[in-house]
């Protein structure tokens, strides 16, 4: 018997072409199927910049959490909301928990997790705690953990400081113009660090998602 679907997956179907009518409706289906399949890849991560293949999406969320799904809302993008300290604030504080992630113009993409509420009336010019605090390189496939009670640092001349006086990771004002982003391979995240290409870098997009 010869079977006929008009709502077919792409798991089990099978069809019968009668015209070229049929024809063009089958391609416009097919064709469909793999926008909806670009979208969703786009979407991944809110259609960041910095973050496009699953794999990459995939090992992030196994980071974070590795019992439940992970959903990702877009708050700041430099090159869209402003590139200063003050832009940064008005986008990421008080928000919690929140993901960084920062690209050089070298192609290093690294990065920066917290769950701590970025209060800085509350906690201006200290550093608090953080267990579930980490940083991270792409490039290197890893994450690392704080090893020290100073995960965070809350000072608002900067946009965020991931450790304390050996800071692992730092970001500046002026995120796309400054080459004095730091990031110290012995800082409190652990050693041999090797965030980026060196201990001062360069920005060339930097986001921040509200994980959720």
């Amino acid at each position: 018997a010869i079977k006929k679907y008009n709502n077919f997956n792409d798991k089990d179907f099978e069809f019968f072409i009668k015209d070229e009518n049929e024809i063009n409706i089958f391609l416009e289906k097919i064709k469909n199927i793999g926008s909806l399949s670009n979208r969703n890849e786009k979407s991944l991560l809110d259609n960041s910049l910095i973050i496009t293949k699953k794999e990459e999406v995939e090992l992030i969320n196994s980071w974070i959490s590795k019992n439940k799904k992970v959903n990702y809302k877009l708050l700041y993008r430099a090159t869209r909301d402003g590139d200063k300290t003050q832009d940064f604030h008005s986008k990421c504080d008080n928000v919690s928990p929140i993901l960084v992630i920062g690209k050089t113009p070298k192609g290093y993409i690294f990065g920066g997790y917290t769950t701590i509420n970025l209060d800085y009336d509350k906690y201006n010019n200290q550093y608090e705690s953080d267990n579930g605090a980490f940083v991270f390189s792409l490039n290197q496939k890893k994450n690392f953990f704080s090893n020290d009670k100073k995960a965070i640092g809350f000072v608002k001349d900067y946009c965020i400081i991931f450790g304390n006086g050996k800071n692992s990771l730092q970001i500046e004002n002026g995120i796309l113009t400054s080459e004095r982003h730091w990031s110290n391979p012995q800082g409190s995240y652990g050693n041999n660090l090797n965030l980026t290409e060196n201990k001062n870098f360069s920005i060339s997009e930097l986001e921040v998602f509200h994980i959720i």
